[in-house]
Protein backbone atom coordinates (compact mmCIF):
# COMPACT_ATOMS: atom_id res chain seq x y z
CA UNK A 1 0.00 0.00 0.00
CA UNK A 2 2.95 2.14 0.72
CA UNK A 3 4.57 1.52 -2.22
CA UNK A 4 1.08 2.35 -4.33
CA UNK A 5 0.98 5.56 -2.52
CA UNK A 6 4.55 6.49 -3.15
CA UNK A 7 4.21 5.59 -7.26
CA UNK A 8 0.92 7.69 -7.27
CA UNK A 9 2.64 10.93 -5.73
CA UNK A 10 5.38 10.92 -7.83
CA UNK A 11 3.28 10.84 -11.05
CA UNK A 12 1.20 13.70 -9.51
CA UNK A 13 3.88 15.82 -8.83
CA UNK A 14 5.27 14.75 -12.17
CA UNK A 15 1.95 15.68 -13.85
CA UNK A 16 2.08 19.08 -12.01
CA UNK A 17 5.50 20.15 -13.60
CA UNK A 18 4.00 18.94 -17.05
CA UNK A 19 1.19 21.19 -16.77
CA UNK A 20 2.62 24.43 -15.52
CA UNK A 21 5.45 23.79 -18.33
CA UNK A 22 2.34 24.27 -20.42
CA UNK A 23 1.49 28.28 -19.33
CA UNK A 24 5.35 29.32 -20.12
CA UNK A 25 5.17 27.35 -23.90
CA UNK A 26 2.03 28.71 -24.82
CA UNK A 27 2.86 32.76 -23.18
CA UNK A 28 5.73 32.66 -25.46
CA UNK A 29 4.68 30.57 -28.16
CA UNK A 30 1.11 31.44 -28.65
CA UNK A 31 -0.14 34.19 -27.24
CA UNK A 32 0.38 37.96 -28.79
CA UNK A 33 2.72 39.60 -26.22
CA UNK A 34 0.01 43.07 -26.14
CA UNK A 35 -2.30 41.08 -24.28
CA UNK A 36 0.13 38.06 -22.34
CA UNK A 37 -1.00 39.26 -18.63
CA UNK A 38 -4.39 39.41 -18.89
CA UNK A 39 -4.97 35.85 -20.81
CA UNK A 40 -2.70 34.38 -18.23
CA UNK A 41 -5.08 36.05 -15.70
CA UNK A 42 -7.86 34.58 -17.19
CA UNK A 43 -6.04 30.64 -17.62
CA UNK A 44 -5.50 31.27 -13.88
CA UNK A 45 -9.32 32.05 -13.02
CA UNK A 46 -10.75 29.66 -15.22
CA UNK A 47 -9.26 26.63 -13.83
CA UNK A 48 -9.95 27.92 -10.15
CA UNK A 49 -13.32 28.49 -11.26
CA UNK A 50 -13.91 25.01 -13.05
CA UNK A 51 -12.23 23.19 -9.71
CA UNK A 52 -14.78 25.08 -7.56
CA UNK A 53 -17.45 23.65 -9.72
CA UNK A 54 -16.38 20.19 -10.21
CA UNK A 55 -15.61 19.94 -6.18
CA UNK A 56 -19.22 21.36 -6.13
CA UNK A 57 -18.92 23.39 -2.74
CA UNK A 58 -17.29 27.69 -2.48
CA UNK A 59 -14.71 28.16 -0.30
CA UNK A 60 -15.99 29.56 2.86
CA UNK A 61 -16.24 33.22 3.83
CA UNK A 62 -12.72 33.14 5.29
CA UNK A 63 -11.07 31.21 2.70
CA UNK A 64 -12.19 33.91 -0.03
CA UNK A 65 -10.02 36.37 1.73
CA UNK A 66 -7.13 34.59 1.68
CA UNK A 67 -7.49 33.23 -1.63
CA UNK A 68 -7.99 36.98 -2.59
CA UNK A 69 -4.47 38.52 -0.76
CA UNK A 70 -3.20 34.95 -2.51
CA UNK A 71 -4.04 35.57 -5.76
CA UNK A 72 -3.28 39.39 -5.84
CA UNK A 73 0.17 38.27 -4.80
CA UNK A 74 0.65 35.38 -7.55
CA UNK A 75 -1.16 37.34 -10.49
CA UNK A 76 0.30 40.59 -9.66
CA UNK A 77 3.89 39.59 -8.25
CA UNK A 78 4.76 36.42 -9.77
CA UNK A 79 3.12 35.73 -13.31
CA UNK A 80 3.42 39.69 -13.97
CA UNK A 81 7.15 39.43 -13.48
CA UNK A 82 7.54 35.72 -15.09
CA UNK A 83 5.46 37.57 -18.11
CA UNK A 84 7.87 40.22 -18.07
CA UNK A 85 11.04 38.05 -18.21
CA UNK A 86 9.95 35.94 -20.73
CA UNK A 87 9.14 39.13 -23.35
CA UNK A 88 12.57 40.51 -22.29
CA UNK A 89 14.23 37.20 -24.25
Amino acid sequence: MMRSNLNRDMLLSRLAQILWGTTYIVTTEWLPTAYSLFIVMMRALTIGVLLCLALRQWPSEDWWRRSAVLGLLNMGVFFAGRLLNMEKS
